[in-house]
């Protein structure tokens, strides 16, 4: 119920999206009751720079307990991204320079 989809922009890559996830599935017990007060947030940068590997700790997910951090773990990249080509790298320089 609070699984959802993370994904980041990427610069001089080849590819612009990155999606971001768990390495291993994530159990959380709570009280009877306390789940209308649990919440999940991804703690991850506005946008990466390529290359990126496989499995790279990205940012981290803070699973939430009324409003207290009760489970904290890394969000890693699900794949690799290569560095892009020339162009691309240069094109995406000058994107950044206006970020």
């Amino acid at each position: 119920a609070l699984a959802k989809r993370v994904s980041i922009e990427v610069y001089k890559g080849e590819e612009e999206q990155l999606n971001l996830g768990l390495e291993h599935d994530l159990y959380v017990t709570i009280p009877k009751g306390k789940y209308k007060n649990l919440s999940a947030k991804a703690d991850v940068p506005e946008y990466l720079i390529a290359p990126i590997a496989n499995k790279q700790a990205i940012g981290k997910l803070n699973v939430q307990l009324n409003n207290k951090i009760i489970v904290s773990k890394n969000l890693v990249a699900l794949k690799a991204i290569a560095a892009g080509s020339w162009w691309t790298r240069t094109v995406d320089s000058m994107a950044l320079w206006f970020k």
